[in-house]
């Protein structure tokens, strides 16, 4: 199992991506996050989105679904 923020951070590191839309900004992720930066970036890429409450949920497992529409 891997988490949300695991993936994403695994996601920037391997493709790097350029901002596409406007940064999200996740209910549930404070600035101090140790992904945070990454989420942002993944998120701004396109690879990665929130729940309809404004969450990122980064401590729940990904599952093979989404990362397989992530790339």
């Amino acid at each position: 199992p891997m988490t949300r923020a695991q993936y994403t951070a695994l996601v920037v590191a391997a493709f790097n991506p350029t901002p596409k839309r406007p940064a999200p900004d996740f209910t549930d992720i404070p600035p101090e996050f140790w992904a945070y930066k990454a989420i942002q970036q993944a998120a701004q890429g396109g690879f990665v989105g929130g729940f309809g409450d404004g969450s990122f949920r980064p401590q729940h497992n990904v599952q093979r679904l989404q990362a397989i529409v992530s790339l």
